[in-house]
């Protein structure tokens, strides 16, 4: 064979080969590039259904807080009609069904006992405490003006200011065991103990009306109860 033409087909092959080669790595690379594209896409989608997964728990998760704060509400108020019913029941069982159609809302956070009877005023202590209630103990001015607007003008009523057995004299509430200070509604040069004996307070008439008064303890006059409600 001559060799130009040897040579020609040597060179010949060796295109077609390299040729070939070009096209599988060409095939090759598009093959790689498909693949990474649809592992892409597959993440993409996984990643789409993980954040869609966390919204959904984190909306549920708000949801069951909601709710548990509901709950929670509906348990306070539950609790609060409870004691509410045993506070209730408590004062029912207390307080005699005579006393208690009497009771008048003169002043927030207490009702009232005005009495006809006339005691003393260890008497009087004696039934209110009876009755689950206190002489009533007058610690502001609103509540001062408000018996003065309910009770009699002609009668005297035991409240639960004295001085018995205070050391230095000094007026106290026997219904709270606080001292008499701040409002008072004593009239001009009382108290005076006058006679010695002068250790409990009521209200006493005057011009239309009624002040403090000290008076001895014995008397028999009409009192005031009062039942705490808070």
């Amino acid at each position: 064979m001559d060799l130009t033409i040897l040579i020609l087909l040597t060179l010949a092959t060796q295109s077609f080969a390299a040729n070939n080669q070009v096209q599988n790595q060409s095939t090759s690379s598009c093959g790689s590039v498909v693949a990474l594209s649809e592992e892409l896409c597959d993440k993409k989608v996984q990643l789409n259904k993980l954040l869609c997964e966390n919204q959904i728990k984190a909306q549920r998760e708000s949801e069951e807080q909601q709710k548990q704060i509901c709950e929670q509400r509906i348990q306070q108020v539950n609790q609060q009609c409870r004691d509410n019913a045993t506070k209730s029941a408590t004062y029912e069982k207390t307080v005699s069904a005579s006393v208690s159609r009497e009771l008048q809302s003169l002043h927030p956070g207490s009702k009232y006992f005005i009495s006809t009877e006339k005691l003393s005023w260890h008497f009087a202590v004696k039934f209110c405490k009876s009755n689950g209630m206190e002489l009533a103990s007058i610690e502001t001015e609103a509540e001062n003006r408000a018996l003065l607007r309910t009770i009699s003008q002609q009668y005297y009523y035991w409240i639960s200011g004295t001085i018995l057995g205070s050391n230095n004299r000094k007026f106290y509430w026997a219904g709270t065991g606080q001292d008499i200070e701040g409002f008072k509604f004593f009239s001009r040069g009382e108290p005076n103990n006058q006679g010695g004996n002068e250790n409990c307070l009521n209200f006493k008439p005057s011009g239309g009306s009624h002040i403090w008064n000290d008076s001895p303890c014995e008397s028999p006059i009409r009192f005031i109860c009062e039942l705490e409600l808070n």
